[in-house]
């Protein structure tokens, strides 16, 4: 199902659920008087549908769970467009996977998940806007159930038993980790989540090569295109970066339909005659091999994306370019990092998850304002 589907299932179903059950659940709330003691007593479950990159930008706080807390199952409720990402982390003990693509095939998947989480004991939602979220966890009847909180998304309160102010200009790493903190698992130093991360791709002890290697992540999902730069833009960029004196191998990563952009770039920057050998790598792999290969890199320059926080967790020497969403609630400091940030902020940047759609209808004024000479 297309992303405005899904919102728009959200908005009037979701909405309507949260309006007739709202008293219902504040009666039983009373009636019942449950143990909502924060300390986890069983399983633990993560609700992550949108956004691949929230969980790279979250491992922090999901490995602090993790080691907190090694003896209670950790698992994730995910999409199947995200259990690749959730995959890759090394976190979670099962992967249970609800079916978009059809209406038919989310609600017979909700179900099921619903059936093997049943009870579960502490459920935390990492969807900041979702209704339905809200409502599966409910059905779920965990003992606990931990999410977020907006002013403008108020449908979270006596359906939680626990939430967490979400402030869209502050962090959002911070977010996640003020979930995990609540349930008493400590956040470790970086260093440490970066080895954990390293054990499952690590840099292979090969040859030096004569050639830097440079991965590009060039493209995004569907929400908020206007991240991305033109094929022209990107001439700019490597001409600005690139030093004629060396060589380069330019590896582009990213899904199958990304590979006619990179394409596109590439055309656009062979004329300029730099000393670049260009690979196409956009679906020739899984997730997770595309990993291994960027492991092996010296350098990695992309827009706000998944990639991106995978080649920060690597930490590999970055280049990257933020216009409708703001490095400084995506980035958290990591210490000793190489990292060149290209961003002038514009009046009505950040947009993405502050507004339904961009005030510039499209012509992204923000990615442009990083190119313009004025």
């Amino acid at each position: 199902m297309h992303l405005n589907i899904k919102k728009a299932i959200d908005l009037y179903i979701g909405g309507t659920l949260i309006i007739v059950l709202r008293p219902i659940v504040i009666l039983l709330g009373k009636l019942l008087k449950r143990d909502h003691s924060l300390i986890p007593q069983g399983d633990i479950t993560i609700i992550k549908l949108l956004g691949g990159g929230s969980l790279v930008i979250g491992l922090p706080a999901l490995y602090a769970i993790k080691k907190a807390y090694p003896h209670h199952k950790l698992q994730i409720l995910t999409t199947k467009s995200i259990a690749p990402f959730a995959k890759t982390l090394h976190i979670f003990d099962e992967i249970l996977i609800l079916d978009d693509s059809s209406i038919l095939k989310l609600l017979t998947s909700s179900l099921s998940g619903l059936k093997k989480l049943f009870r579960t004991d502490i459920i935390i939602d990492w969807e900041v806007y979702s209704r339905l979220t809200t409502i599966f966890a409910l059905f779920s009847c965990a003992r606990n159930r931990i999410g977020f909180y907006r002013e403008d998304v108020k449908s979270r309160t006596n359906f939680s038993t626990h939430l967490v102010f979400f402030n869209l200009y502050y962090g959002s790493w911070y977010f996640y980790e003020e979930l995990s903190q609540l349930i008493g698992a400590q956040i470790p130093p970086y260093s440490e989540v970066r080895n954990h991360f390293k054990k499952f791709f690590p840099q292979q002890e090969t040859k030096r090569s004569d050639a830097i290697k440079i991965g590009i992540g060039h493209s995004c999902s569907d929400l908020s295109k206007e991240r991305m730069l033109t094929a022209k833009e990107w001439e700019e960029v490597f001409i600005k970066n690139i030093n004629p004196h060396k060589k380069y191998k330019v590896y582009f990563f990213g899904a199958p339909q990304d590979s006619s952009f990179s394409e596109k770039i590439i055309q656009q920057i062979k004329p300029k005659k730099l000393p670049i050998e260009f690979f196409d790598r956009c679906g020739k792999t899984k997730l997770a091999e595309s990993l291994q290969e960027m492991a092996q890199l010296d350098e990695f320059w992309a827009i706000d994306s998944a990639l991106l926080h995978y080649a920060r967790l690597m930490n590999l020497k970055m280049l990257t370019f933020f216009g409708p969403t703001s490095p400084h609630s995506l980035l958290k400091p990591i210490p000793n990092i190489n990292e060149t940030i290209n961003y002038k902020q514009v009046h009505c940047s950040p947009c993405v998850h502050v507004t339904e759609s961009p005030p510039c209808k499209g012509d992204n004024i923000c990615i442009k304002n990083l190119f313009s000479q004025r």
